[in-house]
Formats: structure tokens, sequence, C-alpha cells
């Protein structure tokens, strides 16, 4: 049986999980001139913990969501309206994927920023945390 512990925030999360790593995409996030000046390369991870059975037994994309869909959203997020915080474009990222895809029982991700040193940002999100109502 699948389980995602609740909300999943803070706690262990089994279950069947969609994977997207190193999507690479270039922005102009941060406080600092240059940083919106020259922007900056950005490196995301994705994790989606959700009930995979139904696509797996029907072999049909509307079963399950689309890797290409959520690379576009994650893209038009970074590569879109320059953000100060990495923060601030993380919960953008987890706050369109969950109001997408409202199966998603939980979403993580990571977020590295390389401009002058290697930064990063590790978030989580439930759809009850992003304020999303499935």
């Amino acid at each position: 049986m699948t389980s995602y512990g609740g909300s999943g925030i803070g706690e262990t999360v089994t279950g069947d999980k969609l994977v997207l790593r190193g999507l690479k995409f270039h922005g102009y996030h941060g406080v600092k001139p240059e940083e919106r000046k020259l922007g900056q390369k950005f490196l995301i991870d994705v994790d989606a913990w959700m009930d995979l059975r139904e696509a797996g037994n029907s072999d049909r994309l509307t079963d399950t969501i689309s890797y290409t869909a959520v690379y576009s959203i994650v893209k038009d997020v970074v590569e879109g309206t320059p953000r100060n915080l990495l923060e601030s474009v993380a919960q953008q990222i987890a706050a369109a994927v969950l109001s997408k895809y409202t199966d998603v029982a939980v979403l993580g991700h990571m977020l590295e920023s390389r401009l002058e040193s290697r930064m990063w940002l590790c978030l989580a999100r439930s759809t009850t945390w992003c304020g999303v109502i499935p």
C-alpha cells in the first residue's frame, strides 16, 4: 500500500515517486545587481510522490503526470519573472506543479544556484502547505 505519512512534510515519504534530475536553466534571480544583470545557472531536481499504480496498469498518460509538463513548469518559473530569493523561486515551482497536478501528495525539489559558489535549497511541499485545494 502507498503511504505518504500525512502531509509528508518533515516525515519519511514512501510510495511511488516521479523523478526529474539535472534540469538546467538560466535565470535572473537574486538581490545582487550582477545576479539581476548577468543572470546565473540554476540546477533543479524534482521528486513528486503520487500513486502511479493506475498509470502502470492502464499505460495512459492521463493517469499520471507528464514529465515534459513538469519540466515546462519549472522552466517557466526559473526563466520567468526575477525573484529576490531562491525560497521564492522554489515556492513558485511547488505551487505551480501542485496546482496543476492535484494527485501529487508531496513535491520535493532542490534548487541550486551557481554564480559565485554553489548554494542550494531543498524544499518539500504538500498541497496543504502550498494552499492548493485538491
